[in-house]
């Protein structure tokens, strides 16, 4: 009961703190660097997943000469974990989405519509970038399986803690599962790179 009560308040203190356009911003500067780390260096290839995320047609053949069309990167993208699995869509705990019945604007619930634009704002940016990479691995000729995982990799699966770590650390440390993923994708990078 009282974890429950904490993390109830530290999730509606993490959507305040997340909730500007600084912050989205920063999360995207983010994206680009990373994205940049895993080899993503054209600007054009965010544009392109923009496209595949509003449907827009698209197609692209992969370096082994097979043909893709946005439908299909859309379906392994979600079918390998790659689409909703950001911080928006995953980190901040599954259980604002569970309270959320119909949009309010009472400032203290997770319901409120400012929070619930925010989230939609934040998450459709973490999708770009990561379906970005995604596409950018297909490219190469990666299976997409193999492709998540550089995704997975470079921007991270909020959702793939050990139990200690989603019950204890968590609790100690609001935005512990980007701090603990990012530090040694950064320290090997400062090494490779």
């Amino acid at each position: 009961m009282m974890f429950k009560s904490f993390d109830k308040v530290q999730n509606w203190w993490k959507g305040q703190a997340l909730l500007s356009p600084a912050y989205h911003l920063r999360n995207m500067v983010g994206n680009f660097w990373n994205n940049f780390l895993a080899g993503v260096k054209n600007p054009q290839a965010y544009v392109d997943a923009g496209k595949v995320q509003k449907g827009k047609a698209f197609e692209m053949v992969d370096d082994f000469g097979r043909k893709w069309t946005g439908p299909q990167i859309l379906e392994e993208a979600k079918r390998t974990g790659v689409s909703g699995h950001g911080q928006y869509k995953a980190d901040i705990e599954q259980t604002i989405e569970n309270e959320i019945t119909s949009g309010n604007w009472n400032p203290f619930s997770q319901g409120n519509k400012v929070f619930r634009f925010n989230r939609k704002v934040g998450g459709a940016i973490e999708d770009n970038a990561r379906l970005t990479n995604f596409m950018y691995q297909l490219k190469k000729g990666l299976s997409p399986g193999e492709a998540a995982m550089e995704v997975k990799k470079y921007l991270f699966d909020y959702e793939d803690l050990t139990s200690f770590e989603r019950n204890v650390m968590k609790r100690f440390m609001p935005f512990y599962t980007f701090t603990r993923k990012n530090l040694p994708l950064q320290f090997e990078n400062v090494i490779k790179q």
